[in-house]
């Protein structure tokens, strides 16, 4: 049977394992019911995050597993990366070609694809199907990535490729002179204490920016803590807020999706706006902006593609977000 714990100040009743807090804003019937639907999903793991306060956790007594996978979420947390290329100036900006740090992508210099279009998934690159064909496949992903061609006219289409957020960690390369790990360690997860995490390799040896990156949902939650303060955490501000407006802001090319963060529409300019960063088997960190809430989900366990994230949807997320009435 899961275990439930709800952590909020220190407001005691009679329920075993449930702890309350003496608040206004939070409704503890919605936190249970968001923790039970928690539950149902077959999560491993959850926290509820309120003004910087953890108010609500889940943790399955079924998975023992120590570190959350990260799957496609950490496409996201490239799109930071590039973010803080053009702050510390190593490039001028996302409106520059790809070319002018990538030129060994000859596609994508022959076409001049922008650093923005890979940034929106409006590059020209096409999802590979089946995922034995794709980049997933490689044993070199980074040549695999750079040999691939545009066959769609650039910033017209979306279409989502791992291959193309691949070509962005070439290019934090290049640009830098570290190794994509590096990058992320020192401008990224170092500043945001984040202790336990680390991007994957492929067996070249090559840094995997578009997923699979290990870490634990305690580190991932200061991802989303750094998204809720438009940049800063600690008060450093490690990504520029102007960045952060621009990765949650829908793009020319589609409606819920800004620079590798997924935005819902749903409910855009309400009290329910919401952003996440999302992967493969329900890895989430969803932020509503105007309720300082964050949920993050992690399945470590049970993961089976046959029911993969089909209780995703819009009455999943009016769960979490009504669980603060006011902020």
């Amino acid at each position: 049977m899961a275990r439930y714990s709800l952590y909020l100040f220190l407001f005691i009743i009679t329920i075993p394992n449930i702890v309350y807090a003496q608040t206004n804003s939070i409704d503890h019937h919605q936190l249970q019911k968001l923790i039970h639907t928690t539950d149902t999903t077959k999560a491993s793991k959850a926290l509820v995050i309120h003004n910087s306060e953890v108010i609500g956790s889940f943790n399955s007594n079924n998975c023992d597993k120590t570190y959350m996978g990260t799957a496609s979420m950490v496409k996201s947390w490239t799109g930071l990366a590039v973010g803080i290329l053009v702050k510390k100036g190593f490039i001028k900006s996302e409106n520059e070609q790809i070319c002018n740090y990538v030129p060994e992508w000859k596609s994508g210099c022959e076409n001049n694809i922008t650093i923005k279009q890979l940034l929106t998934m409006s590059s020209g690159l096409q999802r590979i199907r089946p995922a034995s064909e794709s980049i997933l496949a490689q044993d070199d992903m980074d040549s695999f990535a750079l040999n691939q061609d545009v066959t769609k006219e650039p910033g017209k289409d979306f279409s989502y490729s791992n291959e193309g957020v691949q070509l962005l960690g070439i290019l934090i390369e290049n640009a830098s002179g570290l190794s994509a790990s590096d990058f992320f360690q020192d401008y990224l997860f170092k500043p945001l204490e984040m202790d336990s995490t680390s991007l994957m390799v492929d067996e070249s040896g090559n840094d995997i920016v578009y997923g699979g990156a290990q870490t634990t949902i305690q580190d991932a939650s200061k991802i989303a803590l750094l998204m809720l303060n438009e940049g800063s955490y600690k008060g450093k501000q490690i990504v520029p807020p102007q960045w952060v407006g621009k990765s949650t802001t829908p793009s020319q090319t589609h409606e819920s999706y800004g620079y590798l963060w997924w935005i819902n529409t749903e409910h855009y300019g309400s009290q329910m706006e919401n952003y996440s960063a999302m992967g493969d088997f329900g890895q989430l960190t969803i932020i509503f902006p105007k309720k300082n809430l964050i949920y993050l989900r992690e399945q470590a366990c049970n993961k089976k593609p046959g029911t993969n994230m089909k209780w995703m949807g819009q009455d999943f997320i009016n769960i979490i977000g009504k669980v603060i009435i006011r902020n």
